[in-house]
């Protein structure tokens, strides 16, 4: 393989950003999954999102009807990024970590220096479809705390070194332009 496959870079741990792992991981036995300290328990130790206490009654009625994920990483396949760490963590040159907690309680975006591209996982939503960028924050009911959910897009539209966020569940294809998230940020 020319360029193997070394890791996985995880944004939090639900079960709709988790669910491959085990089939990678059986396919790829050597490669590490990038995590947050604050998602290691989720990722690693089986604890549910739905036993933290969220900072809206929204997601106090709703965290108990979360799909929570299924899959348990070993903690061998696991490199573990510790809080205020984040800035300082480059994989390769070609990946650095940002902290973007908010949607989940260690949620991590992950910038791709070539591209100058930020996958933000859901700590900003892009609800278009296959049109203009309809930004948003992440789904309230699912979302420990959206104080640091807001903080977390503010944070993005302010880093210098990115022309484009990719926020999952994104259909637009290409992702959303700085620009669109500094407008949006400069709302909330």
């Amino acid at each position: 393989m020319q360029f193997p496959l070394k890791y996985v870079f995880l944004t939090h741990g639900h079960h709709d950003h988790t669910a491959a792992l085990p089939t990678l991981l059986r396919a790829y036995p050597e490669i590490k999954v990038v995590i947050a300290r604050n998602e290691y328990p989720f990722v690693v130790e089986g604890k549910k999102y739905r036993d933290c206490n969220g900072d809206t009654c929204i997601f106090q009625l709703f965290k108990g009807l979360a799909e929570e994920s299924k899959v348990k990483v070993d903690k061998e396949n696991v490199v573990v990024i510790e809080s205020g760490e984040e800035e300082n963590t480059i994989f390769g040159n070609v990946v650095k970590v940002v902290r973007t907690n908010g949607h989940t309680p260690g949620s991590l975006s992950f910038l791709h220096i070539p591209s100058n591209s930020l996958a933000c996982g859901d700590a900003l939503m892009n609800l278009a479809f296959l049109t203009s960028p309809s930004l948003s924050l992440p789904v309230t009911a699912f979302t420990v705390s959206v104080s640091g959910a807001r903080r977390s897009i503010k944070q993005i539209s302010e880093l210098q070194d990115v022309n484009y966020v990719m926020p999952a569940h994104d259909l637009s294809f290409g992702g959303v332009p700085i620009e669109k998230v500094r407008e949006f940020a400069s709302r909330l």
